[in-house]
Parts: C-alpha cells; sequence; structure tokens
C-alpha cells in the first residue's frame, strides 16, 4: 500500500484480516491517513465504514492510545449510527483504549453503553462491549455499579449464554470491588 492515498476508501475494497492489518500499519505511521480513516469509519458508510474501523482497532492492540484525540468525535456520532456491524466496532474502540479522562466525554460513554444495555440488538456483542467498558468506568465512578447490576440483572434471562456468562463475571467482579470499598 502507498503512503500517497488520496482517497483511504479505495484502500478498504475487502473485509479480509491481511488488508486491515496493512491499512492498519500505513493509517500508524500517517497522522492524516489516520484521521481520514476516522472520517471514513464515522461516514456510516456500510462495509466501508466497518472496514475502517477494524483497521483503527487493529492499530489499537498496537498503540492504545492513538484514538483518544477523536474521543469527543466518535462519541457525539455514535448515537446516531444505524448499522449495528459499525456501533460494534465503535464501541470496541472504547474496549481497546483507555477511558476518556475527559469528564463530559466519559458521562457520554457510560451514557452510551446503558442506552445500549437498555436496547434490543441483534449483535449482541454491543452489548457485551457495553458491558465491559461499563464494568471499568463503575472503577472510576463506584455510584453507576447498582444501576449497572440491576440491568444485567433484567436482562441475563432473556439474552444468549455468552451475555448470561459474560454478564455474571461482570456481576461478581462489581461485587468483589464494592465489598473493597465497604473495607475502606
Amino acid at each position: 500500500m502507498k503512503k500517497d492515498i488520496d482517497n483511504i476508501e479505495d484502500v478498504l475494497f475487502d473485509s479480509s484480516k491481511k488488508l486491515v492489518v496493512l491499512a492498519s500499519e500505513v493509517i500508524e505511521s500517517d497522522p492524516i491517513l489516520f484521521e481520514k480513516m476516522i472520517n471514513v469509519a464515522l461516514a456510516d458508510k456500510p462495509q466501508i465504514s466497518s472496514r475502517a474501523t477494524r483497521s483503527i482497532c487493529e492499530l489499537l492492540l498496537r498503540n492504545n492510545t492513538v484514538a483518544i484525540p477523536y474521543f469527543s468525535i466518535i462519541l457525539k456520532k455514535l448515537p446516531e449510527v444505524k448499522d449495528e456491524s459499525l456501533v460494534f466496532n465503535l464501541l470496541r474502540i472504547f474496549v481497546l483504549s483507555p477511558l476518556p479522562e475527559d469528564e463530559d466525554d466519559l458521562g457520554w460513554l457510560a451514557k452510551i453503553c446503558f442506552d445500549w444495555l437498555d436496547t434490543n440488538v441483534e449483535r449482541i456483542a454491543i452489548k457485551a462491549y457495553a458491558l465491559d467498558i461499563l464494568e471499568r468506568v463503575a472503577d472510576i465512578y463506584p455510584e453507576i455499579t447498582p444501576e449497572l447490576s440491576a440491568i444485567i440483572k433484567a436482562q441475563m434471562p432473556h439474552l444468549s449464554p455468552g451475555f448470561q456468562s459474560r454478564g455474571a463475571k461482570v456481576l461478581k467482579n462489581l461485587s468483589k470491588k464494592a465489598k473493597q470499598l465497604d473495607k475502606r
């Protein structure tokens, strides 16, 4: 792949893992191309946006802070996204990255995740990623623990065994953390 790419969408011609890795390597060394990839990811174009987001996530496996400057932009766009595959991939950015340091961004991320937990979705992985993110948010703001626990308990009987397993694990972790806080 050449570094003098004018249209990043042309690079995302298929969904292969090889292309995702290659695209992530190109955007890693070029901040302008990385920003173009973010813009394509947020364009909410079926397939192309998901491919762009997968390339960003691949890069996050090597450098988990690279997307931090774009958190606010991603969070503003995320509630508008209708394509569940893209929602899944955009949430994955926050699973792979440190949580936002900006309180407004963190609050907005938590709200988005609570909304997705409380929404019927075909891709249960959206709820799993929302759980992962909210579990980390609860480390910073333990006061969300009761609401998070209640939502998990309400949803578990109605969802897949995978979600039930993940939900049970999160509930156990939240309970442990609450006991540790009580001891302080």
